[in-house]
């Protein structure tokens, strides 16, 4: 209910390029903030004499300063006037619109590929770092490098993303990814540095498809303008939101799955089978879809120009039309 708006209000704030990076940015950064101020809350309630009494002090505050701040972003921010009465003639035509986009298309199997890689190697982490790397109750620490690693980036991001492109960058970090990966999948136990030098890439390169996604998802909306007179944020932003609950759905439940099926029992030593799967699942799976994502975002084609010709269109659609001469 709350974020496939907020985020479709993203796009529709800014139709410059390269603000749209800067605007979901700002959106990455913000909800990074939240993250590791909930981590602290764990933190403390894993460490608490009082479990129940201090969940009670962290929820109450944590939960007013929530609502204020949903309330306050919503009366303060405005959809552009423009925009106003422009959505599609009916949610049937509307999904019927993002099937024939191109862009869209691709972008919603990219997005399925990107969610489950990263899915993925959370979900199975913590029986990685007990099992099979020999780096006992590394896990959160490993966490908290993968997302300090997103907040550094940020400005190297959106530097290149100006210089080189959005969809170049995009798929730079799907490849480091990717090779990444391949680095903790052939990592012996107890070999902590590469498996950190992987977290800390994969968190920075995640870091990117986090704010360059959505942006390059706000000029394909802008091509169905251009096509069909209509905004469809809304549309584009509830699909693409569920393929990546999707993915991730698909990656926890994979996950659970395998390791069942391979004899996992917790707490005592792992047979080669589950530490096969472990491994595949933390670093192999991730490997291969990043690389068939990278694939999928060579294909994408709509770069800087085209999305400056796109405008242009939309512009003159927009323009009222003027009264023929006598």
């Amino acid at each position: 209910v709350l974020a496939v708006p907020h985020i479709s209000l993203g796009a529709e704030l800014t139709p410059d390029h390269h603000d749209r990076t800067r605007v979901f940015a700002g959106r990455m950064l913000f909800e990074i903030a939240g993250i590791l101020l909930a981590a602290g809350g764990l933190f403390l309630l894993e460490r608490a004499a009082d479990a129940r009494a201090t969940a009670a002090e962290i929820a109450v505050p944590a939960a007013i300063v929530t609502a204020a701040l949903v309330l306050f972003s919503s009366a303060r921010l405005r959809e552009p006037q423009e925009h106003q009465g422009r959505g599609g003639r009916s949610a049937a035509s509307a999904l019927r619109d993002v099937g024939r986009n191109p862009h869209a298309r691709l972008l919603i199997a990219v997005f399925f590929l990107e969610t489950f890689g990263f899915t993925a190697m959370i979900t199975t982490m913590p029986y990685a770092t007990e099992y099979l790397l020999e780096m006992r109750g590394m896990a959160s620490i490993l966490i908290a490098c993968a997302l300090g690693m997103m907040l550094r980036t940020v400005p190297l991001w959106i530097a290149l993303s100006k210089r080189i492109g959005k969809r170049n960058v995009w798929l730079c970090t799907q490849l480091l990814r990717s090779v990444a990966f391949g680095v903790m999948l052939f990592s012996p136990a107890g070999a902590q540095l590469p498996i950190l030098f992987g977290v800390v890439a994969i968190g920075a390169a995640f870091g990117a498809g986090s704010m360059i996604g959505p942006s390059i998802k706000a000029d394909v909306i802008d091509w169905d303008e251009a096509s069909t007179g209509e905004r469809k944020e809304g549309t584009y932003f509830a699909l693409w939101n569920f393929a990546t609950k999707s993915g991730a759905a698909v990656a926890v439940a994979m996950a659970g799955l395998a390791l069942q099926w391979a004899g996992f029992r917790a707490n005592v030593e792992q047979t080669p089978e589950v530490a096969s799967a472990i491994r595949a699942l933390f670093a192999g799976l991730p490997c291969l879809f990043y690389g068939v994502a990278a694939v999928l975002v060579l294909r994408y084609r709509l770069d800087e120009s085209e999305h400056r010709a796109l405008r242009i269109a939309i512009a003159s659609r927009r323009a009222p039309e003027k009264p023929s001469s006598p």
